[in-house]
């Protein structure tokens, strides 16, 4: 990559700013705030979260994105960037030089808004496709940085690639103080791949914000909009789209050298039969690894392994305690098609004509029918008594 470039590159992502999207927080999902991954991860205490919102504090926050691959549903991500463009800006290079917007030596490999967005999921999807080396420019930098620190994270960054890959995982190391030493020459070299990753990276800057989603709903008459006692969400179904940093690893994860004999880093679900089928899970589920596919003769909960970050949000709002998280024993677990977890047979209540799962098979009415039923009752019994 020529100097111009790699410049041009690095001018663009410098201007980039930390975007919120309050409506993919689990935290206002789950009505209490359960997750504070984002807060743990900020070095400059910008962000704070609740059971409503996400405050960001822009006048304090430096963009540094290290909040954006911490957050399991995606309600956080920087203009500009977006990791599966940036795996294809590096060409499959088998050593990539890679610089941060705040490092100085800018001689040729590729850019990062900051080496805390090097996360071990990107950094597992370079080595997919043939990059085993990273030389990271800028970290004698880091100590004095305006933006962040990224050394502490760096360091455990090649210690999950270690355990991961056992010794056959992604290198990453630091480049010399000064003037860089030269990739080799390559497909990353050429100056047709150059222009290719630039223009890529250019792309994000137009495609910053635009989101593609993916609404739950069955579209049934029977369906009843979610109460989910936040203003934004009430009455409407939630938003759902996979995770960027989930989904470049999932598209990758079937070419990686994985160490024998250890779980994945992925986790699949299941759900016992104390569910109540109350189907809460599925239309809160941020990233769409659950989905529900209810119709008037049954309720059925999907589970698809790609989409899921083990943000734990299911767990935390089921009020059965039925969902468990069970870790992925194999490539086969964690790339399972889309299955059912759960399947339960419905009738219409006799009075109001909605869909309810029966308790045994001579319940005609659903629990609220049946509730105002009892009290009724309990009522002319103290009248005529």
């Amino acid at each position: 990559m020529t100097t111009g470039t790699l410049a041009r590159m690095v001018q663009a992502l410098d201007g980039v700013r930390l975007i919120v999207e309050e409506e993919f927080c689990v935290n206002p999902r789950a009505r209490y705030a359960f997750c504070g991954r984002c807060v743990k991860a900020c070095q400059s205490d910008a962000l704070k979260v609740s059971a409503d919102a996400i405050e960001l504090d822009e006048a304090v926050c430096t963009a540094c994105g290290a909040c954006v691959p911490a957050c399991p549903a995606g309600a956080l991500h920087l203009s500009g960037f977006d990791p599966e463009r940036f795996i294809e800006s590096l060409e499959g290079a088998g050593e990539v030089h890679l610089h941060c917007a705040a490092g100085g030596d800018r001689e040729e490999g590729a850019a990062i808004p900051c080496h805390l967005m090097l996360d071990r999921r990107l950094a597992a999807a370079a080595l997919a496709e043939g990059t085993h080396r990273f030389v990271l420019h800028g970290m004698e930098k880091c100590a004095m940085c305006q933006r962040a620190d990224a050394r502490d994270h760096v360091a455990r960054l090649g210690r999950s690639m270690a355990k991961w890959f056992d010794g056959q995982g992604l290198e990453i190391t630091f480049a010399a103080t000064g003037k860089a030493r030269r990739a080799p020459r390559g497909r990353a070299g050429a100056t047709g791949a150059d222009r290719r990753g630039f223009l890529r990276l250019m792309g994000l800057q137009a495609g910053a914000g635009v989101a593609e989603l993916v609404t739950t709903g069955t579209g049934d008459a029977d369906d009843e909009p979610l109460d989910t006692g936040c203003a934004y969400l009430d009455g409407k179904a939630l938003s759902k789209r996979p995770v960027p940093y989930r989904a470049v690893l999932a598209r990758r994860i079937e070419r990686l050298p994985w160490a024998e004999n250890r779980p994945l880093p992925w986790h699949t679900r299941t759900i016992d039969e104390a569910c109540s089928a109350c189907m809460v899970c599925p239309k809160t589920c941020p990233t769409g690894a659950l989905e529900d596919h209810s119709d008037r003769g049954a309720r059925r909960i999907s589970f698809d392994p790609a989409f899921c970050t083990n943000c734990s949000l299911c767990q935390q709002i089921c009020p059965q305690d039925a969902i468990r998280p069970r870790l992925a024993q194999s490539v086969a677990k964690a790339t399972a098609p889309r299955a059912v977890l759960m399947h339960r047979a419905t009738r219409q209540c006799e009075v109001c004509r909605s869909g309810f799962v029966p308790s045994d098979p001579a319940s005609r009415l659903c629990p609220v029918c049946a509730n105002e039923r009892e009290m009724d009752e309990e009522w002319l019994e103290i009248l005529y008594d």
